[in-house]
């Protein structure tokens, strides 16, 4: 059986920083908070980057060449669909790769850390929820 304890801290942990960037997205206060900002940001790359290799490279191969033909199809959809999520979440740092990046467009900024929080916060909630629920049920 796949242990999915290790992901799901991981995701309790990604999720703590998304929360933590969350409270900063205010638009008054981006310009004052623009450090702290761009270190949440680099803390949550890394996290990130170490969560999808891990994925990469041990779960998702375990879970394509599962026994149930369910869990394969759903670990082949959520795979799928995370290189649509890693692109943007590149895309989203390179945008804002330095402090005035970030402060010569707040409104933009807020608008799409907000889209970034809800893709991996969805997606965190399907492997979750759903994956990791359907292969638990399964063994």
């Amino acid at each position: 059986m796949i242990n999915t304890g290790i992901y799901r801290i991981q995701h309790q942990k990604l999720m703590a920083m998304f929360t933590d960037l969350q409270t900063l997205l205010v638009d008054s206060s981006v310009a004052a908070n623009v450090a702290q900002i761009r270190s949440l940001l680099s803390k949550i790359s890394s996290a990130l980057i170490v969560h999808l290799y891990l994925e990469d490279t041990e779960l998702y191969p375990e879970l394509l060449a599962h026994g149930d033909p369910l869990v394969q199809t759903k670990a082949k959809a959520c795979q799928d669909e995370m290189g649509d999520l890693v692109t943007a979440f590149k895309s989203y740092l390179a945008k804002y790769s330095s402090a005035d990046k970030i402060q010569g467009t707040p409104i933009t900024f807020i608008e799409d850390s907000k889209q970034i929080i809800l893709a991996v916060s969805n997606r965190i909630t399907a492997e979750d929820s759903d994956l990791f629920h359907m292969l638990e049920g399964r063994g």
